[in-house]
């Protein structure tokens, strides 16, 4: 599959992946490579249109916790911030590590002890 064919069917076109096009095909990125100097892990800034910090952490959540079945993913990293300051970033989750390895799915700075149930929906 071409970089053109993945982002039409992924809805972006040729218009912002064309530059990730290798030899026609879809790029693999290496770190330490020219094309990806800083290693493995990327951000994905996804602009919403909410009309408060409240929803948009709420809608943050959502994402987050519907894509972490992904491997690629670290919802417990997921941040939100205004699209005008990207430097002021506020976190989703409270991922504080548990002892069973697992993180915690609170919301930052929660009352109580951490736990580890659905993102963002503690255990009971």
């Amino acid at each position: 599959m071409t970089v053109r064919e993945f982002g039409i069917d992924h809805g972006s076109g040729d218009r912002v992946v064309s530059t990730w096009d290798i030899d026609n095909e879809v790029a693999d990125p290496q770190p330490g490579t020219d094309l990806f100097p800083t290693g493995p892990r990327w951000a994905v800034h996804l602009v919403v249109d909410v009309p408060s910090l409240a929803d948009a952490l709420r809608m943050a959540e959502q994402v987050a916790t519907s894509l972490a079945f992904l491997p690629q993913v670290d919802p417990g990293e997921t941040t939100v911030s205004a699209e005008d300051h990207q430097s002021k970033r506020y976190r989703v989750f409270c991922d504080r590590a548990l002892p069973d390895r697992s993180r915690c799915t609170r919301p930052p700075g929660h009352d109580g002890p951490c736990d580890h149930g659905v993102r963002g929906h503690p255990v009971t």
